[in-house]
């Protein structure tokens, strides 16, 4: 049980030296109390793969599953994968709520790099069906803030709804749109949270306090909801590169000095090479789960 009145959980971090089971193990020792999957889990049967049945033996209950994204973009054009897009979320809200799962997570958009697709009518149409598909499944879909506001705030504002939620996310707001007051119009409707933070450039996914999100800030907006009087959710990555193309191993740690990166000069956990960063690669996993857990307790701590 973490050491918190707000429970604690997060997604299990990969790691390809820890085999799985060891992994859930370590994540419960580290404190953790329960979990959130990716649709991957759902799908998979296989050794390799975390489902609900398996975070039951180790005793975590599933917060929510983040929903296949991919194509999501293609939800607002006038195009025939469209409809394919569609069906997938209504499949996979369908399967997530006969395992018992009531919350699933996905993007109004995807991918920080691809065109941002036109906000259209028809593109709040789509999201009207899946909608009703979560609550003919007494679902909610927490739709997550992005690389826009417009594309997230359009279908918010058109579904008022409690099967259409909110999912604040920390890192795309400390990137992408960190003047947005997400929490002034949507405190009442966010239903989870992703947690993590990154160089104010990218969605690297780093702990929290290990980059250069306001963390301070965060928790002043986190105590507007109602689900952080419950709980901290932590969505973050271990051995993660993340890559800075034509850019010199000096010319990016340079960046994350200037950017404020609060891990910029720590060895241990950094590692500079020409074109890109290795995030936390020395550490062994229960270090990582450590410093994980103890990064979570000092946001779920008033």
């Amino acid at each position: 049980m973490s050491l918190s009145k707000r429970q604690i959980g997060g997604y299990l971090p990969a790691h390809a030296k820890t085999e799985l089971h060891d992994r859930l193990r370590l994540f419960r020792e580290a404190g953790f109390d329960f979990l959130a999957l990716s649709m991957g889990g759902i799908y998979a049967n296989n050794e390799n793969s975390v489902t609900p049945r398996l975070a039951e033996k180790y005793g975590f209950e599933i917060d929510n599953v983040h929903l296949t994204g991919a194509a999501t973009n293609q939800l607002w054009r006038d195009c025939i994968e469209a409809e394919d897009v569609l069906d997938r979320y209504c499949r996979e809200i369908e399967l997530c709520a006969k395992m018992g799962i009531k919350i699933g997570i996905t993007h109004v958009t995807w991918g920080s790099h691809a065109p941002t697709p036109e906000i259209t009518q028809l593109g709040v149409e789509r999201f009207k069906r899946i909608a009703d598909c979560a609550e003919k499944n007494d679902f909610c879909l927490a739709l997550e803030n992005s690389v826009t506001s417009e594309h997230l705030t359009t279908v918010l504002d058109a579904i008022d709804s409690p099967h259409i939620g909110f999912c604040f996310d920390s890192g795309h707001w400390a990137c992408f749109t960190p003047d947005y007051p997400f929490m002034d119009r949507y405190a009442h409707r966010m239903v989870t949270m992703h947690l993590d933070d990154n160089d104010g450039i990218e969605d690297f996914h780093l702990l929290p306090y290990d980059g250069v999100a306001n963390w301070d800030e965060i928790k002043k907006e986190l105590r507007k909801t109602e689900v952080y009087s419950r709980k901290v959710l932590l969505e973050v990555d271990m051995c993660k590169r993340r890559f800075y193309p034509g850019m010199t191993a000096a010319e990016i740690r340079a960046l994350w000095e200037k950017k404020g990166v609060a891990i910029a000069g720590d060895a241990h956990l950094i590692k500079y090479g020409d074109g890109y960063v290795d995030s936390y690669k020395d550490l062994a996993y229960d270090e990582y789960l450590d410093r994980a857990y103890r990064a979570a307790l000092r946001i779920a701590q008033d």
